[in-house]
């Protein structure tokens, strides 16, 4: 590329001379231009990411809410049920109740017109008994001062023979014994009415109590009834409730996925944009550098170069089991300076989990193919993230940070991001 750009240069003839100049024309992005635009796009994605894992913890969230409320709405309608058999129940108690106090009502309103009808017969039998009596005893007064002083006059002066003395006395005495007679009766009739009295009171007396009870009854009914429709309305009003929070949760549940699908649309659109950017890049870099590297390309990260364990897999000194070993173990004492193996830009300069301290180079592309080498194990670093360090140039020191049984320094070279054998450079 920057051949052709030289081609292209315009020659100049000044004072004779033929000077070529270098033109000052933009040249084509090569791999550390596209890096800002890469790094902001993978800012911009994991920032995309992060909000997709809040989504997914409030989807996760907004899940179990909907299944606790279906749980407790299906536990509300089953107790909805039981509480519209209680009413049903209930209703058929108060109506039974109100029909026991409505036929005990007549059967009290009966005895009472019954009560009333011989209160009216006594008081019937009272008056005429006390006609009779006093007919009587009107008679017996006549009797004893008329009757019989015209009865003695006439024997005297002789008017009255013996048979109209008898006969007329005989008719005096059997109408007192006929009134006589009647008032016996009058008393008899009124005695049998105070019988009946005082039998249709203790049955008006009975009949009240049992409307009492039918009256307590239904009021109770009534209340039990009341109360049952009380809880059921309670019940209703619950599951209303419950419905309308299910209907948020569901609603809830599609905006967030709603939102999912967008943000892992939008997450698709940058990581296409990000394997364009690598791809422009890797374009850029294969045309800006030079063919694949060769032995001798790196070197060493060490003096005095001795290796301790290489890659492959191996029985993991730590952890005691088979595992792959990423890299070369190079001996070093604690401290000893450690040494970039080729030029390029400090990708990072940090602690890692098992790598302990460690530096990343990137050297850019070679042949098509993207290098790094990794430095793990420091004690101390020498770099930072974004500097640009020359091969043999110091990176840090060594050490036995991270997952170490000593001071050394793990080493490690990447062909487009994944870990090689280092040896197969040397």
């Amino acid at each position: 590329m920057i051949t052709a750009r030289i081609r292209d240069l315009s020659l100049v003839t000044l004072g004779g001379l033929a000077l070529v100049l270098s033109l000052a024309v933009p040249a084509a992005l090569g791999y550390e231009d596209y890096n800002d635009e890469i790094d902001a796009a993978e800012e911009e994605r994991d920032a995309i990411q992060d909000q997709l894992a809040d989504l997914e913890a409030a989807l996760e969230s907004t899940d179990a809410d909907i299944a606790a409320a279906t749980l407790q709405l299906a536990e509300l309608q089953a107790e909805y049920e039981i509480l519209q058999g209680r009413l049903e129940e209930a209703n058929q108690r108060v109506a039974d109740a109100r029909l026991q106090q409505e036929l005990l009502a007549a059967r009290l309103s009966a005895a009472q017109d019954e009560l009333a009808s011989v209160q009216e017969q006594i008081e019937a039998d009272a008056a005429a008994l006390e006609a009779a009596q006093l007919a009587a005893t009107a008679l017996a007064v006549g009797a004893m001062k008329g009757a019989s002083s015209n009865v003695a006059l006439d024997v005297l002066s002789g008017s009255t023979d013996r048979d109209e003395l008898f006969t007329r006395f005989s008719s005096e005495r059997s109408e007192t014994q006929v009134q006589s007679a009647a008032i016996a009766s009058l008393e008899e009739a009124q005695a049998v009415t105070a019988n009946l009295q005082a039998r249709q009171a203790a049955v008006e007396e009975y009949v009240a109590e049992l409307k009492a009870e039918a009256d307590a009854l239904l009021a109770e009914e009534q209340a039990a009834r009341d109360e049952v429709e009380r809880l059921t309305a309670q019940a209703e009003e619950s599951i209303a409730q419950q419905q309308a929070l299910q209907a948020q949760l569901e609603a809830k549940r599609e905006q967030y996925l709603a939102q999912q699908a967008a943000k892992e649309a939008e997450e698709d659109a940058i990581k296409d944009e990000i394997a364009d950017l690598i791809q422009k890049q890797k374009e850029a870099e294969q045309a800006r550098q030079g063919p694949a590297i060769s032995n001798g390309w790196f070197g060493w990260p060490v003096d005095n170069v001795h290796i301790t364990s290489n890659y492959g897999t191996r029985w993991h000194p730590v952890y005691q089991y088979w595992s792959l070993h990423t890299g070369t173990d190079f001996a070093a004492s604690c401290g000893q300076p450690i040494y970039a193996t080729q030029s390029g830009t400090v990708y990072w300069a940090k602690y890692r989990p098992y790598k302990g301290n460690q530096v990343l180079l990137d050297h850019g592309f070679r042949g098509g193919v993207s290098y790094m080498t990794a430095y793990g194990h420091l004690s101390a670093f020498a770099v930072s993230a974004g500097q640009y360090v020359e091969k043999g140039q110091i990176v840090g020191y060594a050490g036995t940070t991270g997952t170490s049984t000593g001071c050394h320094t793990h080493y490690e070279i990447w062909e487009d991001g994944v870990q090689v054998d280092p040896m197969g450079y040397y």
